[in-house]
């Protein structure tokens, strides 16, 4: 079993630092709930937007603060490109329904209800995984 990292950073500190990207962003996400992830290496994330719930994030500690902060930089930045994302597809999807199915190795899957049909699409992070989702409902709603 592996040893905690020392926490470099307090759930606060990422709740601030979330909050402050997201903002200079200027993306609509509501932080939900900051906490300590269960290997202790980080701290989890829970937000959603105006459609509902959005994938967990996790903050890993790195050796240092400065990596840790990027960490947190980029994973935010990726969430809120999953927001314009699922913005995109709201707006071409009149009355969709998102959700997020249970997640199965390190992976994010997420999903879109439109049209009658169900569309389910995985990637890495919630960014490539809502791009994915995107593109796979394009393709199936053909949507222009």
């Amino acid at each position: 079993m592996s040893q905690p990292v020392q926490e470099i950073l307090s759930a606060a500190d990422v709740e601030k630092i979330f909050k402050a990207i997201s903002t200079a962003l200027r993306i609509g996400i509501t932080l939900d709930k900051v906490k300590k992830s269960p290997d202790g290496n980080g701290f989890l994330i829970r937000s959603h937007d105006s459609y509902g719930r959005l994938p967990e994030v996790t903050i890993t500690f790195l050796h240092d603060k400065e990596s840790t902060l990027d960490w947190i930089c980029i994973s935010t930045a990726r969430l809120g490109m999953a927001v314009r994302f699922r913005q995109e597809l709201a707006n071409s999807l009149c009355g969709c329904k998102f959700f997020l199915p249970p997640s199965i190795n390190e992976s994010t899957l997420v999903g879109v209800r439109a049209g009658g049909k169900t569309i389910v699409a995985r990637g890495p992070d919630p960014c490539q995984a809502y791009q994915e989702l995107k593109k796979a409902a394009d393709t199936s709603l053909k949507i222009a």
